[in-house]
């Protein structure tokens, strides 16, 4: 048995993949523009946390230190360190 491992299709840079998918232009347009805001969200947290990590203290017992020491729990103040904006898309199993 092979598999076949060769690229048959590249989406070309501008071009929205998910009109190539086979959403309405409508869809696909939205879905681009959230996806967008996702990679800008996810870029500039991993901006924030490497510089926080640049600027923390070494001391392990510091609490800014322990406020950062897990970026995906919430802080001992009870708040997410950062609030990620996720746009309002319904999964697929979830009906409006």
């Amino acid at each position: 048995m092979t598999i076949d491992t060769d690229v048959s299709h590249v989406t070309k840079p501008g071009a929205n993949l998910f009109r190539e998918l086979g959403f309405s232009a409508e869809e696909a347009k939205l879905l681009q523009a959230a996806s967008r805001r996702q990679i800008n969200d996810t870029q500039r947290l991993k901006e924030q946390l490497r510089v926080n990590q640049e600027t923390l203290p070494l001391s392990a017992g510091s609490s800014t230190a322990a406020s950062f020491s897990n970026a995906g729990s919430i802080s001992s103040s009870g708040t997410h360190p950062y609030p990620i904006n996720k746009p309002d898309i319904p999964s697929p199993g979830r009906r409006k």
